[in-house]
């Protein structure tokens, strides 16, 4: 995990329970919980031991915010001077790469290995990692500005907005955009619930009147479609909670600290918020010094307190997947090792069974030849010996006949006219996550020229998978270089023992929605 901080100089829905809310495995009631008498925790917090495994320095004032690239480099972002830099981590320090003059208030990364930026504009700008290039991205929230952005898993974008003007307003519309690779909105959740019809204010309920959020100064995702934000009560002292929203819009859980450490004296200030591989939420809170652990629904695991560890002021945040990255790739060289020998297996095998094919075929014409000599020597000479043996040598050939005549038929079996033996069919599911990572480490690593891995798709087709796979070649590549690096991927996806076909598509660029490539049904 990445985290920033001043250091120290000094060296829960069943039917039967619609009107309540769980708290683990107890009901609580909805009107308590909505005016806030209730806090959702479990019985016994766990004990999460933290260390800092390295320090670094950067000649920024304040980081305030985090984005780490797949080779390991960073971008970090320092509002209050303006400036965003791509850097490296090296002995004890960053080292910069680039240097933007921008304030940025929001960044995430895509799966392209770039970065999409809130700036003071309505367009999400786009950031090149590779060239180090700003442009505007197909994101557009216009009339409102965004605050905050995340990309999910399955490459959707959400992005906090608000109209212009002040940042805090009891009645101005706050919304979390929910858009598709294509800048197409999908979602909209609004920071209060539309009502059917108004109602006299004094007929109107203030379970109708709740707001979802007041101002999602951050926000994140979860693997489950759960959405997490950091939600402003106000500028001046940061004052806060973290809402968790389920994909329909509903409050899963709201989380206003803890009571042995946030105080009327000391409130909760949550700024950083991250979700971990297991869905747990992490977040900070920066006067307090302290990271808070939640669960998936917003409900305290553990708290962590920095300053015993001389972190002051913990800011922003980032999951760093280092270890878990190494083991993933020793696991799958492994997997590209064992396919290269599969591969170099095949092509023995291949030629073994030529050699092998040949040798039967000159065995078969020398026992037809023997056949007919013994057949002539039976006709001249009549002998019962010589006779005998003929009809062994017939039993033998024909045996050797049938044997061919039956292995062919078995090889050439269609499955679909005669089904023995076939398992009831999985047809369209998709893979799960790690096999397609496996999919595409080996598309990633199968040639130096291969620039990006588009899409990678895998159904299941039968006993096996049906794999689709596009990767970028350079532009001005010729016809015959593009098919030597196209075909020996597809051989190599084939010589998985999950794969039943494997398509591999050529192009040159990675900007369109691949849904445009086939026709939707």
């Amino acid at each position: 995990m990445q985290l920033d901080g001043k250091r120290q100089h000094t060296d829960k829905p069943d039917k039967e329970c619609v009107a309540k809310v769980h708290n683990g495995h107890e009901l609580i009631e909805e009107e308590d919980y909505n005016k806030g008498k209730v806090m959702l925790m479990p019985k016994q917090m766990s004990k999460i031991k933290f260390e800092i495994s390295k320090e670094y320095t950067t000649d920024l004032t304040r980081i305030s915010l985090i984005g780490l690239c797949s080779d390991g480099s960073m971008w970090i972002g320092d509002q209050t001077i303006s400036k965003l830099q791509h850097v490296i981590l090296t002995e004890n320090r960053t080292e910069v790469i680039t240097s933007l003059n921008i304030k940025i208030f929001g960044m995430a990364l895509t799966h392209s290995n770039n970065f999409l930026v809130v700036t003071d504009s309505t367009k999400i700008k786009l950031i090149n990692t590779m060239k180090g290039q700003i442009t505007d991205s197909k994101y557009d929230v216009k009339p409102l500005y965004p605050i905050c952005i995340h990309v999910t898993s399955d490459h959707h974008v959400i992005i906090g907005a608000k109209p212009p003007g002040a940042n805090f307003s009891a009645t101005e519309r706050r919304v979390v955009v929910v858009m598709d690779q294509e800048g197409k909105q999908l979602k909209e959740y609004r920071n209060h619930k539309k009502r059917l019809f108004d109602l006299p204010r004094i007929l109107t309920s203030m379970k109708h009147d709740k707001h979802l959020f007041s101002y999602p100064r951050r926000i994140t995702g979860a693997s489950n479609g759960n959405i997490c934000l950091v939600d402003w009560f106000s500028n001046d002292d940061r004052r806060g909670q973290v809402v968790v929203l389920s994909h329909g819009g509903d409050i899963l859980g709201i989380y206003t600290g803890h009571p042995d450490v946030n105080t009327n004296n000391n409130p909760f200030t949550p700024v950083g918020i991250l979700t971990t591989p297991s869905d747990n939420i992490v977040v900070t809170d920066l006067d307090n010094h302290l990271l808070h652990i939640l669960t998936d629904q917003g409900q305290l695991i553990t708290y962590c307190n920095l300053r015993e560890m001389g972190i002051l002021h913990p800011y922003s945040l980032a999951l760093s997947y280092y270890k878990a990255q190494d083991e993933l790739i020793g696991a799958f060289e492994d997997i590209q090792l064992g396919v290269d020998e599969d591969m170099d297996d095949s092509e023995e095998a291949k030629q073994l069974l030529k050699t092998a094919g040949l040798f039967a075929k000159i065995t078969f014409f020398a026992n037809l030849v023997l056949l007919a000599a013994k057949a002539v020597a039976a006709f001249l000479s009549g002998s019962i010996s010589i006779i005998s043996s003929l009809v062994d040598s017939v039993v033998d050939l024909s045996s050797g006949v049938i044997i061919w005549v039956t292995g062919r038929a078995i090889r050439q079996r269609l499955p679909y006219v005669y089904p023995q033996g076939q398992i009831k069919m999985l047809t369209g599911h998709t893979a799960k996550p790690d096999f397609l990572k496996k999919l595409t480490w080996i598309c990633v690593n199968h040639h130096p020229k291969v620039q990006y891995v588009d899409t990678v798709r895998a159904f299941h087709f039968g006993n096996n998978f049906l794999v689709e796979v596009d990767i970028v070649l350079p532009e001005d590549m010729t016809l015959k270089e593009a098919h030597d690096i196209g075909e020996p991927l597809q051989q190599k996806l084939e010589r998985l023992k999950e794969v039943e076909r494997a398509f591999v598509h050529l192009d040159y660029e990675f900007e369109h929605n691949p849904l445009t490539e086939h026709k939707m049904a």
